[in-house]
């Protein structure tokens, strides 16, 4: 077995896997924890999501901080929610001489985004299946002061959002894109 494979890491040159495997980190199936690497597609999703010098987004799963680095090295002020714990010592190291980073720990369906970001600000996530609807849905409904941003979705989920009308997914999501997004 190959060091790291007995919690599900493997290190595939991602010194960030390295360094959470020696942690003893183990993937939380129940979290959906997926955790993106590819610089191509961080960065894209980076700049969907507006991370621009002054601006302000919440980010929605740290997991790794890949995600975080990406939007923070465009100059953007990034608040970070991570609801496992055992990532937070990681995550405070990693980013702990960022003045651009603030990680939190909570669960995003149980915070305020908007007292939480203290102003207008984008969204960016990298959501699991299971709580995707319910963040979709709290993003068209709940956080008022949210200016966009980019989240990345299984395509299930997305087909919910994007079907029109007559198609079989069209439902809440797709009206709630169609009205407010």
């Amino acid at each position: 077995m190959r060091k790291g494979a007995e919690n599900g890491l493997t290190n595939k040159g991602r010194p960030e896997l390295a360094v959470l495997a020696r942690q003893g980190f183990r993937f939380k199936k129940e979290l959906g924890q997926n955790f993106l690497f590819s610089p191509f597609l961080l960065g894209k999703i980076a700049q969907e999501a507006g991370a621009d010098p002054g601006a302000t987004i919440v980010e929605i799963g740290a997991g790794a901080g890949s995600l975080t680095a990406a939007l923070a090295a465009r100059g953007a002020k990034v608040v970070a929610l991570e609801l496992d714990r055992a990532l937070l010592p990681f995550l405070k190291d990693r980013f702990r001489d960022s003045g651009h980073v603030t990680i939190v720990q909570a669960d995003v369906l149980k915070t305020d985004l908007d007292v939480l970001a203290g102003g207008p600000y984008r969204i960016c996530a990298n959501l699991p299946y299971s709580i995707s609807t319910a963040f979709v849905q709290a993003a068209f409904l709940k956080w008022k002061e949210h200016e966009g941003g980019a989240m990345v979705l299984q395509k299930e989920v997305a087909d919910k959002v994007t079907a029109r009308p007559g198609q079989n997914r069209y439902g809440l999501l797709s009206l709630a894109d169609a009205w407010y997004g």
